[in-house]
């Protein structure tokens, strides 16, 4: 593999450039511009930078993707600085783990997305009208992006807690803030390089209060069902089976669901 190198400061100007491009919602234009001007005729789309003492590849090469994430999948891992990065906020969870620990973590969810669980599609057709109901109307401009966020957080509440936050309902409901407010810190620090310490986290704590004060009584309650109760939920149609239910069934941990919780919330909203 021969590729150019996008910075030559030390990394800084690009910890800025991407910091700046997230913050006005460029990130796709920035790598745009980035292989463009990097990338080489025999590698138009990796492209390597140093950030203080550490080298970083950056690719948008599919047959490198596929090897990264499916055919080489055990050659590669996130390593401890991704882990630290995102720890506070998924903490040790499929997302953030390798080894048998990320193998742990993949094994317990596997069994929560099978067939079976069409019924779950009801949750999509009821939100799905509920959202076509605030599109319609008087013939002006919509934007959407907001409606489908408030969306995708209602289906993920009620498809993992049994209980939705209800935002399509009422727009300013703090939780929908607070998740949002954590993951703009969140991708700010992923991104930060050495400037990581130096990032303001205080909206970012107060909304991972939040978070975790909305998820641990939906926690607390399902580990107080038996084995056997859990087991029945499981089997029956007259009480909605939630994949809290399912967490609970492999694992007592209330560390390891809030984790595992929050990193499956993350990807279905």
């Amino acid at each position: 593999m021969h590729s150019q190198r996008a910075s030559k400061s030390h990394g800084i100007d690009f910890v800025f450039r991407a910091i700046r491009s997230l913050h006005n919602h460029r990130t796709l234009e920035l790598w745009r511009s980035l292989f463009s001007s990097y990338g080489t005729d025999d590698s138009p789309y990796t492209i390597e930078t140093t950030i203080g003492l550490t080298r970083f590849i950056l690719t948008a090469d599919h047959q490198i993707v596929k090897s990264i994430l499916a055919t080489q999948f055990d050659s590669f891992g996130k390593g401890e600085t991704f882990n630290h990065q995102w720890r506070e906020f998924l903490g040790d969870s499929v997302f953030t783990t390798d080894g048998q620990e990320w193998h742990d973590s993949r094994q317990l969810i596997r069994p929560l997305f099978v067939n079976q669980r069409i019924g779950d599609l009801e949750i999509f057709e009821r939100y799905t009208r509920r959202l076509i109901s605030l599109v319609g109307g008087k013939g002006q401009e919509i934007d959407l992006a907001p409606l489908f966020y408030r969306y995708t957080l209602d289906v993920a509440t009620e498809f993992l807690f049994g209980q939705t936050v209800g935002s399509l309902e009422q727009p300013q409901v703090e939780f929908a803030a607070a998740i949002a407010e954590v993951q703009r810190v969140q991708a700010r620090l992923a991104r930060s390089g050495p400037l990581y310490s130096i990032i303001p986290r205080a909206g970012f704590y107060k909304g991972l209060e939040i978070i975790n004060s909305l998820i641990q009584p939906y926690v607390d309650r399902t580990l107080g069902l038996s084995f056997e109760e859990l087991e029945k939920h499981s089997k029956t149609s007259d009480v909605k089976y939630t994949l809290l239910h399912a967490l609970a069934r492999f694992t007592r941990s209330r560390k390891k669901i809030r984790d595992e919780l929050v990193n499956l919330f993350i990807k279905t909203a």
